[in-house]
């Protein structure tokens, strides 16, 4: 039996809290990255990736919360279950709110982040293209 987390989420079209379960392994959606001394391309899990290294990275919008500023969080999923975290900027919120729904796909391209050694990888997205499936 898998351990699954609960969390709350804020809907971005209801400013309500909505409840849904998330998939229990946070910073291990796999990345593509490039490693210019290497002068190679990788795809591997978050958490094996440096803090400031650049990567991309494809999921499926399992969560969206607000935060102040205009800024928003996004927990994206794989079916493999893997997952991240993704801090999204006020710009860029602006952009793509129209659809930072659950069950659309969201491609982003950022630097991974940690703020903590015990806290898993997450990705804090310069740029984004979220497709509507």
């Amino acid at each position: 039996k898998k351990d699954r987390t609960a969390t709350l989420s804020r809907a971005p079209h209801l400013g309500d809290f909505v409840h849904q379960d998330v998939i229990p392994m946070p910073g291990r959606l796999a990345v593509d990255y490039y490693d210019w001394d290497l002068h190679l391309g990788f795809s591997v899990p978050l958490n094996e990736v440096t803090a400031g290294t650049l990567v991309t990275a494809t999921g499926t919008i399992a969560a969206v919360v607000r935060l102040s500023g205009g800024r928003a969080m996004a927990v994206i999923t794989t079916a493999d279950g893997n997952s991240a975290h993704v801090l999204l900027n006020a710009d860029i919120v602006r952009m793509v709110t129209p659809a930072l729904y659950r069950g659309n796909r969201l491609n982003v391209r950022g630097t991974v982040t940690r703020t903590t050694v015990s806290q898993p990888a997450g990705i804090v997205a310069g740029g984004v293209n979220v497709e509507i499936v």
